[in-house]
């Protein structure tokens, strides 16, 4: 179960990974454009405009095992079975629907067209990827507590003595066996007449 989860750790901290790596380059688009004054992104040569392209694709096409980090909402999560306190439990872990913000796709079509983006979009975009992360982290701060949960959990259980029987001493062997003897009914021999 503990690797399972820690799996799923894994898997959300990618997440977060991936979209503060996004925030990053939405940002260094943003800042030419602060010093310039200008309303829109800079005015990138193609050669720039194709990085920021390609390296939001490579964020957004990003795969743990084979689970997609990202997506529009509808893909199948990644499930998590738990026995937290003797009851069943699953986590489910979607993908962060990234794609389905439309500032953020906006940016992503633009770029694609090789073609500036307006500052404001891309400000939407970073304010949509700060929601989303703020989001995952609630996921994670969740994963987390189940964590050290089924941690506590564990090392309780470790530490209650075995219920095995133990084995029965001679004299307690024969006084049960007496008694079974005494208790049960025998069956009566059958004599010929």
């Amino acid at each position: 179960m503990l690797r399972s989860l820690d799996e799923g750790l894994l898997y959300i901290r990618r997440q977060i990974s991936g979209l503060s790596d996004s925030e990053v380059l939405l940002r260094e688009m943003i800042l030419p454009a602060q010093s310039g004054g200008k309303d829109r992104v800079g005015a990138h040569p193609t050669s720039r405009r194709k990085f920021f392209f390609e390296s939001l694709s490579s964020i957004t096409d990003g795969k743990h095992k084979s689970f997609p980090l990202f997506g529009y909402g509808q893909e199948s999560p990644m499930r998590i079975h738990l026995r937290v306190k003797s009851k069943r439990v699953t986590e489910t872990l979607s993908p962060v629907p990234l794609l389905s913000q439309a500032s953020f796709r906006s940016v992503c079509l633009t770029l694609g067209l090789n073609e500036d983006v307006d500052r404001r979009v891309t400000e939407a975009s970073i304010n949509e990827i700060l929601n989303l992360m703020l989001e995952t982290r609630s996921k994670e701060d969740r994963l987390i507590d189940l964590f050290s949960e089924l941690n506590l959990q564990r090392k309780q259980t470790q530490l209650l003595p075995d219920n095995k029987k133990q084995p029965l001493p001679g004299f307690f062997k024969i006084l049960k066996n007496r008694f079974h003897k005494s208790v049960l009914p025998r069956t009566r021999p059958v004599v010929p007449v």
